[in-house]
């Protein structure tokens, strides 16, 4: 890597080995008649992108993010320093941290600081993670849960209410071409068995059905909404719902580079879909109901807006891990075929050359015909 950016070949191994032969004839020589490769920014899951950089603000810690002062919650904390506060005069939207001021109050730096082009704020945040098997999940489960106990569901019983509105789902997403696994809902796999707890999506749900979720839940609120007017709190889901899914679209429906004016846009409806999300929460702690929980990755979601509003960005296709966790599914897939004891060494990395092979035998096949 480092060689790459450079644009020349190495004078030497990466063991400090001597070249012969035509590799040492091209040491210290352009490799692609003057281009060279350059930092561009860094994607990946929330985890990975803490452990590969080394922040000491993230999720796992009090103060939860490494480029404004946002912070949980907490008795020795500061109260207008809470992540939870998604309107336009939050206090944490005032404390935008620049790249110099990371650096000098960070405890440990990354040690990606000495990559040419590095900036703190080009590790960005993947919205598959933030939104799809993060956020998503929590608001569409507490969504069930409030349509639940306000008796729009029909059914005697949760699951039957579930179970029903699962298969209204799979009829409409049939009927306008949506396809995915959908799975029926249950009291289980959404969180909802218990009321000392608050609902999430589990893992079964995966990103290409939440994401289709999303679309037939807003629509089915805001069919909801009209049947009952009066009812604010299904208002103000439908808005949640509908400012999601609008900001979603946007993203679909651009390149690599949004348009100024898409890029506000996108910024606008990400800031609503949280500020409804908030008022609900409030609503729902006022009436003792465990939903609609704040999360720090609605916090990275907020970031995700502003960030497309400063640098125009599309999220889905700079920051997304997409053909990342669906590359790992392979490996998964072909490691567990393997034996524990020569998995590492030898048999995994035969089978997945035999993979490559079969792939690449059969594109030329088809390629001929």
């Amino acid at each position: 890597m480092r060689w790459c950016l450079k644009g020349t070949f190495p004078p030497k191994g990466m063991f400090g080995e001597t070249f012969t032969g035509s590799r040492l004839e091209s040491a210290n020589k352009e490799i692609a008649g003057g281009f060279r490769f350059a930092y561009f920014g860094f994607k990946a899951d929330a985890k990975a992108r803490k452990e590969c950089h080394q922040f000491d603000r993230s999720y796992q810690h009090t103060q939860i993010c490494e480029t404004c002062l946002a912070e949980k919650p907490s008795v020795n904390g500061n109260p207008y320093m809470n992540y939870k506060d998604f309107f336009n005069t939050a206090p944490p939207l005032m404390t935008g941290l620049s790249h110099a001021d990371y650096v000098s109050i960070s405890n440990q730096v990354t040690p990606w600081i000495n990559m040419p082009g590095f900036n703190v704020k080009t590790c960005f945040r993947d919205p598959m993670h933030t939104i799809f098997l993060g956020t998503a999940k929590e608001v569409l489960a507490s969504t069930l849960g409030y349509w639940s106990k306000s008796g729009l569901l029909e059914g005697t019983s949760l699951g039957e209410q579930l179970k029903w509105f699962s298969h209204l789902q799979h009829k409409c997403c049939k009927e306008n071409g949506l396809k995915g696994s959908f799975k029926t809902y249950t009291p289980s796999n959404t969180g909802l068995c218990s009321s000392n707890e608050f609902p999430e999506l589990g893992s079964s749900f995966k990103a290409a059905s939440i994401k289709i979720s999303i679309w037939y839940f807003a629509k089915f609120a805001g069919e909801l909404s009209m049947l009952n007017q009066e009812d604010f709190g299904l208002k103000l889901i439908s808005v949640c719902l509908w400012s999601l899914q609008k900001g979603l679209e946007l993203m679909d429906h651009n390149d690599i580079i949004f348009r100024r004016e898409e890029a506000k846009a996108f910024d606008d409806h990400i800031g609503l879909h949280l500020q409804c999300w908030q008022t609900l929460a409030a609503e729902c702690q006022n009436r003792s109901i465990k939903l609609f929980r704040m999360r720090p990755k609605c916090h990275y979601l907020q970031h995700i807006g502003r960030d497309v509003n400063r640098n125009l960005l599309n999220p889905r296709l700079m920051a997304a891990c997409f053909y990342d966790e669906s590359f790992l599914g392979y490996l998964k897939r072909i490691a567990t075929q393997c034996h524990s004891s020569s998995m590492i060494k030898t048999r995994f990395w035969q089978r997945y050359f035999l993979f490559l092979a079969i792939r690449f035998q059969n594109s030329r096949k088809h390629s001929r015909d």
